[in-house]
């Protein structure tokens, strides 16, 4: 067998060893990046009273936990380091799965929040999904929100009327891209995202002319949105009524299985991501609740 040529780098060319060094590096220690002796406490305390991984709980299976885990990360709310409804119990396989996706939305520009939720109030991608340029429309707008599974889409077919415009993430990107409905966001890509979102913005952009009166009577708007501040920016933004769609974790759960078994693909993640929407939710007064 002949002997392998030596492959040659440049000086200025640094080894995969040095840049992992370097990251390493810029991330600091555990302890600076807030995984201290009080937090290694905390940890500790919680996979005792909660030892089962939430994720398997969730599809009727029994697994061991062995990572406590942020619900909301540090870095998004320091906040929250040592708040222990901040976190949760998985299994080692669900947490790297969890962080894989949030990475690979991070990579797409999504933040963390959008991968999960499809919208994310602190998310890099900002401009898109909440555009500084909204103002209030012309057309009454009802944004609704809720956890994945909850029957939004459903509420809205029964309150919207014949001539109404509804916009929905999901139903866009079936017109654009063909995708299967119901939170497929997981199979598309940046690119995807980014023109779903455009088109979006395209369609709430019109309600905010004039001429938008006497085209649609009333608009609805369909968004995941756990978090407040997010549901509070799009009333105050659009002078829209937020509707949030109240059903349980276990009511989400058992109609994404009802579906699956249909053959309505809604996306292999959907239940950590049901779960996760929970975790995350912020009861604001403001929100009408409805079933």
């Amino acid at each position: 067998m002949p002997p392998r040529p030596k492959q040659f780098r440049p000086a200025f060319q640094r080894t995969r060893a040095a840049v992992n060094f370097a990251a390493d590096a810029a991330r600091g220690t555990s302890t600076q990046r807030g995984y201290d002796a009080a937090w290694r406490r905390l940890r500790k305390a919680h996979l005792i009273a909660n030892p089962l991984c939430v994720f398997h709980l969730a599809v009727g299976e029994t697994v061991a936990a062995t990572v406590g885990d942020h619900i909301v990360s540090i870095r998004d709310a320091p906040e929250r380091r040592l708040d222990p409804s901040n976190l949760q119990s998985l299994c080692k396989s669900c947490h790297d799965r969890l962080r894989q996706r949030e990475q690979a939305a991070e990579r797409m520009g999504q933040g963390v929040g959008a991968a999960l939720f499809g919208q994310g109030l602190g998310a890099p991608e900002t401009s898109k999904r909440r555009p500084a340029w909204f103002r209030k429309t012309f057309v009454p707008v009802t944004v609704v929100c809720g956890p994945p599974a909850a029957g939004k889409s459903t509420y809205v077919a029964r309150q919207a009327g014949p001539r109404d415009l509804v916009i929905d993430f999901d139903r866009i990107a079936v017109e654009l891209f063909g995708a299967p409905p119901a939170a497929r966001v997981v199979g598309l890509t940046a690119d995807q995202v980014g023109d779903v979102l455009r088109a979006r913005n395209d369609r709430l952009a019109d309600l905010m002319w004039r001429k938008a009166l006497g085209r649609w009577p009333h608009a609805w708007l369909i968004v995941a949105e756990p978090d407040a501040k997010a549901r509070a920016w799009w009333a105050d933004t659009l002078g829209a009524e937020v509707v949030v769609v109240e059903a349980t974790p276990e009511q989400c759960l058992a109609r994404a299985r009802e579906a699956a078994q249909r053959g309505d693909e809604r996306g292999d993640d959907i239940e950590s991501r049901i779960i996760r929407w929970f975790a995350a939710y912020q009861p604001r007064e403001s929100d009408t609740i409805v079933q």
